[in-house]
C-alpha cells in the first residue's frame, strides 16, 4: 500500500512537470512551483528524483518508454502481407494520432528533446523512438542506404522531429487536421524513405 502511495507522488509530480514543460518551456521548470501545485513539500521531490535535471529527464523518457511500448506492440502487426509503404504509414498514423491526443505530452517531449537536458550521445541507446524507427527501418530494407552519407541516426533524427514538430503546429491550432494535411506530412517526412 506504500509503495502505490509513493507510485502516485511520483506519478503526480512527473505530470505537473509536463504540463510546466509544456506550458512555460523545460527551463522554466521550478520544484518549488511543482511541490506548491502537487501539495507536497519540495525535499519531497528529490526523495523521489534527487535532482531537477533527474526528474526533467524522468518526465521525458517516461513519454518516450509509452511510445516505445506502442511501437513494440504495432511491430509484431507487421508480420502481414500490406505493403512496405502502408506498414510504415498506418506505424506513423497511430503514433501521431496518440501525439495529437496528448498534447501537454507531446509539446513537454519536444521540448525536453531540443532541451540543455537532453543528452543524445548518452540517451539514443535508451530512446526508444529512435531506437524502434531505427530497427524498423534497417529491418525492413529501407531505402537508407541512399543516405549513408548523411548518416542512419540523422535521417531518423529528422523523422522523428519534424513528427513532433507538425504535432505541436495541429495541437497548437497553427494548421488544422484534416486527411489531406497528415498524409503531406507523412509525404514530406517519409516520401524519400520509402
Amino acid at each position: 500500500m506504500a509503495r502505490r502511495t509513493l507510485n502516485g507522488i511520483e506519478d503526480k509530480i512527473l505530470m505537473q512537470t509536463v504540463k510546466m514543460g509544456a506550458q512555460n518551456g523545460i527551463e522554466s521548470i521550478s520544484t518549488k512551483k511543482i511541490a506548491k501545485c502537487c501539495d507536497i513539500s519540495e525535499p519531497t521531490i528529490y526523495v523521489h528524483f534527487k535532482t531537477k535535471r533527474n526528474l526533467i529527464v524522468q518526465a521525458g523518457r517516461r513519454f518516450d518508454n509509452t511510445i516505445r511500448q506502442m511501437m513494440s506492440d504495432t511491430y509484431y502487426d507487421f508480420q502481414d502481407k500490406f505493403l512496405l509503404d502502408q506498414k510504415v504509414k498506418s506505424t506513423w498514423l497511430k503514433i501521431f494520432d496518440f501525439l495529437l491526443a496528448h498534447p501537454n505530452d507531446t509539446k513537454y517531449y519536444n521540448r525536453y528533446r531540443h532541451s540543455a537536458f537532453y543528452e543524445p550521445t548518452l540517451d539514443y541507446a535508451e530512446d526508444g523512438i529512435y531506437t524502434l524507427a531505427v530497427n524498423y527501418m534497417l529491418t525492413q530494407n529501407m531505402k537508407l542506404s541512399d543516405y549513408k552519407d548523411i548518416g542512419y541516426p540523422a535521417v531518423m533524427i529528422c523523422a522523428i522531429d519534424s513528427t513532433l514538430n507538425f504535432a505541436e503546429t495541429i495541437i497548437d491550432g497553427k494548421l488544422k487536421k484534416s486527411e489531406k494535411i497528415i498524409d503531406l506530412i507523412f509525404k514530406l517526412i517519409f516520401g524519400m524513405l520509402l
